[in-house]
């Protein structure tokens, strides 16, 4: 099995597919020796199999940077329409433009942005809309979208230009999902509709960012996403139903084969049912399959151990799937059941009802140290406290997820039932508040190797085998390690700088031997949230930077400064630079500003003098140059030609190494006479892939061009490292750096 996982993960973390298929040969060709030969054709089979399943999503992909295209198809899923935004996944059975491009579409997520459209599962339209591939943010640390997208079967997002038809769907069963959110939003407060709708239906679009904190620092985001947990308990119930029908099956005809066949019979006909209310997500599926396969490796012809059966499902999860080897809810999941096999079978079983509470508590501490590894490598967090609200929480859960069919439907006419439902989960969230305030009990820490994940993982089983409380009061002291990570500092007097690819917006992070600043924090969203949470917030908690020497928001549009909110709730802020200070308490003006931090200078330069009330908010950007020995960098937010002449009046612009172009590259920015003051070598330009406005705009390209500047865009580069240390000025593409097969550029 080993062999065979090892040969699905093999093309996950190529950077094409030639490369895959290329080593299957030479694996073949291995298989002529004779000893090692049953190992080379299951690796073969595996990487063959990952191979063809990644060419088969990579065909329907959409290949051209941006089509107008008119589609007919079908709704998919629920759409969410929240702060004037419509969004929604359509099946395409009919592509109406004459487009070789397009003709290969499966799926496509769109969006509408000014519209009044109601839109249900099911609903039959034609719509007129553009198209780009479904491209992601593309960060250190950070979620990889575009994985997200090949393996949901998502083949191009854009938005809706002109809807040319809709036809709503006739009642049936693919309402009841649809039927069932609206009523839970109609008849429940917003809290318990959010519960209820991430309980049953799968999803999290109602939660608010607190909530979202809340889950996250108490350990229990994992109760609120549909996975195994949710499978299992369902699972449970209905194997309780089936043994409850068997019995009367047998009573009645005498047929001692009910007891056998329908306890399974419930088990999987209600645990699809229920993986279908749940959206059939990826991680829905990967439970729905491990839950199948542990259901019919008790069948009788079969026999199964867990364990055997625990493989069986890894193995028939990593091939229908074979992405699912880099997510973490696979390997939590599967860490998860392979514990509480360990842990039933050192003695945590249950004989007398008496005996349950003990084996609770011991799987649960198993559980705890098991996934402490693989929680802070994913995720680079710890709270001590999650034990003890897992042990309240899962059996809250429990009863919750099976009286949910009982409650539900009486709900309807008892208004008195939903307000007990209401309080319930009222009060369910008053306690995971206390928890997630508990002082000093939630900390963070640095992304680990996988040397130290390992050595855990090896730790935590040792601490299930049968030895006296000492030994495992000392096993558990050698997780220490694991959660005091250093990170290794940069040498004084060098300097990181990461313009993070952040879409339609920029921010940069600086970093010194003595501590960080940041440039601004990303673009905020019309409908909510920000880039700063998936772009950013993960390489800060990977790294372990909570706090930053000074903060720089180069003016207050929403591009720049979006960000700023969420910044806040991650990191302390020690000093805050603003370009318009009047906009953020407890600012400071952007003057002549000038400090030393780990032997790297940071200079803020005046673009204005006197008042600047007057100006627009993209002349009053600050203007900030970072410097070292050998390297340089200028950022100068989005001013535009005027402000750029009046800095240069000024006389104090020297030639710099790197230069972020002004305003995303649009016309009126980098201007030639900047170009010709700063000499940089390249330009970077922090710009969101295909963007609308049309940045960078091509006569900002021509002006880079006549002086021979090369330049990158982050739309295409991804997010891009400047290192200024005793080997010279380097610079690094993430999209080429950590490049794979399904990567866009």
């Amino acid at each position: 099995m080993i062999t065979y996982l090892a040969g699905i993960m093999l093309p996950a973390i190529l950077p094409s597919l030639q490369y895959a298929l290329l080593l299957a040969l030479i694996l073949a060709l291995g298989c002529l020796w004779r000893r090692w030969r049953n190992s080379l054709l299951t690796l073969v089979l595996g990487v063959c199999i990952a191979s063809s399943y990644g060419a088969w999503q990579l065909h329907h992909r959409l290949d051209q940077p941006r089509i107008d295209v008119t589609l007919s198809g079908e709704v998919v899923g629920l759409p969410v329409s929240r702060n004037g935004r419509l969004q929604f996944v359509l099946g395409i059975s009919q592509v109406l433009t004459d487009s070789q491009a397009a003709i290969r579409l499966r799926k496509v997520k769109l969006s509408d942005y000014e519209s009044d459209v109601e839109l249900r599962t099911g609903d039959q339209v034609v719509v007129r809309a553009r198209l780009k591939p479904p491209r992601g943010l593309y960060n250190p640390e950070a979620y990889d979208l575009e994985r997200h997208y090949l393996a949901s079967g998502l083949d191009a997002r854009g938005y809706v230009r002109e809807w040319v038809e809709l036809k709503p769907s006739a009642p049936g069963p693919w309402q009841w999902r649809q039927m069932l959110r609206d009523h839970l939003t109609e008849h429940y407060d917003r809290t318990a509709a959010g519960t209820l709708t991430a309980l049953v239906l799968g999803e999290r679009v109602a939660f608010t960012d607190r909530e979202r904190e809340v889950l996250r620092i108490t350990g229990t985001a994992h109760l609120m996403v549909v996975s195994g947990l949710h499978v299992a308990v369902v699972a449970g119930f209905a194997w309780f139903l089936g043994r409850l029908a068997a019995a009367v099956c047998a009573g009645v005809t005498g047929n001692r084969a009910c007891i056998r066949v329908l306890p399974l019979v419930f088990v999987v006909a209600l645990v699809t049912v229920y993986a279908w209310l749940a959206g059939w997500g990826l991680p829905v599926q990967r439970a729905w399959l491990m839950m199948l396969v542990f259901v019919l490796g008790s069948w009788r012809l079969l026999q199964l151990t867990a364990w055997q059966r625990w493989r069986w499902a890894l193995v028939v999860v990593v091939s229908i799937q074979p992405l699912a080897v880099l997510e973490a809810g696979t390997w939590l999941s599967f860490t998860a059941v392979a514990l509480i096999i360990l842990a039933s079978q050192s003695g945590a079983s249950v004989k007398r009802w008496t005996d349950m509470p003990a084996a609770w508590a011991k799987i649960q501490l198993s559980l705890f140290l098991g996934m402490l590894p693989i929680t802070v490598l994913y995720f680079q967090q710890f709270n001590p406290l999650g034990i003890l609200v897992n042990l309240i929480a899962v059996p809250l859960l429990t009863m919750v997820v099976w009286v949910l069919p009982l409650v539900l439907p009486l709900a309807v006419s008892l208004p008195a039932l939903r307000g007990h439902v209401e309080a319930f989960i009222a009060q369910y969230w008053q306690g995971l508040e206390w928890a997630a305030d508990a002082a000093g009990l939630y900390m963070t820490t640095i992304k680990p190797d996988a040397g130290r994940v390992l050595l855990s993982l090896l730790i935590g089983c040792c601490a299930l085998l049968p030895l006296g409380w000492l030994y495992r009061l000392l096993v558990c002291v050698a997780f220490l390690p694991l959660l005091w990570v250093k990170q290794t500092p940069l040498e004084n007097g060098r300097f990181e700088a990461l313009v993070f690819d952040v879409g339609q917006g920029q921010a940069v992070l600086v970093k010194t031997a003595a501590g960080n600043v940041l440039y601004d924090t990303g673009p905020g969203y019309r409908s909510g949230g920000a880039a700063f949470d998936y772009a950013i917030a993960p390489y800060l908690r990977a790294e372990g930077i909570n706090q930053l020497h000074t903060l720089i928001l180069s003016h207050d549009d929403m591009d720049h400064s979006g960000g700023y909110e969420a910044l806040l709730r991650e990191v302390q802020v020690d000093r805050l630079l603003a370009g318009e200070p009047e906009q953020r308490k407890g600012s400071i003006a952007c003057v002549d500003q000038r400090w030393v931090m780990g032997g790297t200078e940071f200079r803020v330069l005046p673009a204005y003098s006197g008042s600047t009330e007057a100006l627009a908010s993209n002349e009053r950007s600050c203007v900030l140059s970072v410097r070292n020995e050998k390297c340089s960098l200028l950022l100068t937010g989005d001013l535009g030609h005027s402000g750029e002449y009046r800095l240069l009046s000024a006389g104090r612009v020297q030639p710099h190494t790197w230069l972020i172009a002004g305003h995303h590259g649009s016309r009126d920015s980098t201007s030639t006479e900047l170009l010709e003051q700063v000499q940089p070598r390249r330009v970077l330009i922090s710009a969101g892939f295909a963007n609308h406005f049309g940045h960078p705009h091509p006569e900002v390209l021509q002006r880079l061009g006549a002086h021979n500047i090369p330049w990158i865009e982050t739309g295409n580069a991804g997010a891009i490292t400047l290192s200024a240390n005793a080997d010279g000025c380097l610079l690094s593409q993430h999209r080429q750096t950590k490049k794979r097969y399904w990567t866009a550029g």
